[in-house]
């Protein structure tokens, strides 16, 4: 159960940063600024499900581990839960 956590945990992480620095990055450098801020902003309601999906998973994957990763994880769902719906 410990490689599954680590395996979403990963997916997680590898998609945040994914977001964050390649598909943002590539947005502003292939689109003017006026079109790749609204095609931005259109894509963050599906990248806040895959956070909120991931942290989900890997928190009730390490309930069976550590209770720290769980919290870890519940922190994660709770602040995109909030950044999502605010």
């Amino acid at each position: 159960m410990f490689e599954l956590t680590l395996l979403i945990t990963a997916l997680l992480f590898g998609g945040m940063t994914l977001y964050s620095f390649g598909f943002a990055a590539f947005l502003f450098t292939a689109l003017p600024a006026d079109s790749a801020g609204p095609l931005l902003r259109r894509a963050f309601p599906h990248f806040y499900l895959f956070v909120l999906g991931a942290s989900a998973l890997a928190g009730v994957a390490a309930g069976f581990v550590d209770l720290r990763i769980t919290g870890v994880m519940a922190a994660i769902f709770v602040t995109t839960l909030y950044a999502r719906q605010i």
